[in-house]
């Protein structure tokens, strides 16, 4: 008698294995399709952080390019050109392209005149009589757009700064 209910106990179970194996098999690859996806996510996420640090590095180079060398005859003209905008009140400010690191970034810098600042320059001038208005002061911004090529990364850099004329 215990022959015959196992062997009905036994055909009531063929093919359960087989279904139940192959349901463990589909979620193992849903899981693993999941950790595939989200890898690749997180790696678009670290090359669009690469490139936006690639973009700020650069912005932030040609800033302090420009603003050491503001006084060499070749950068020289982006004042004088800054001062004609500002007393003709337009906004059309003085702008040039360069690249500092790669060729596949492109930068643009842009120098603002924000107006006359006078206390500051004369704080910075240790021989300057404080009733004098002899030292011509301005204050002025660069702007500076870097982008790369072939990804979304743009970062806009401004920095300000007061210079004697």
């Amino acid at each position: 008698m215990k022959k015959v209910l196992d062997m009905k106990f036994n055909k009531k179970q063929d093919g359960a294995v087989l279904i139940v194996g192959l349901l463990i098999l589909l979620l193992t690859t849903m899981v693993a399709l999941s950790s595939m996806q989200n890898s690749n996510l997180q790696e678009k996420m670290a090359t669009n952080s690469q490139e936006d640090n690639r973009a700020f590095q650069a912005a932030e180079s040609i800033v302090e390019v420009y603003r050491e060398g503001i006084d060499d005859v070749d950068k020289e003209w982006m004042v004088t050109a800054a001062i004609n905008q500002f007393l003709l009140k337009s906004t059309d400010w003085p702008q040039t392209s360069g690249s500092v690191y790669d060729s596949d970034i492109t930068t643009n810098i842009e120098l603002e005149l924000i107006g006359e600042d006078a206390p500051a320059c004369l704080a910075q001038s240790l021989n300057a009589d404080l009733n004098s208005n002899d030292l011509p002061c301005y204050s002025f911004q660069f702007r500076s757009t870097s982008s790369v090529t072939g990804s979304n990364a743009t970062v806009t850099v401004v920095q300000g700064f007061t210079l004697n004329l």
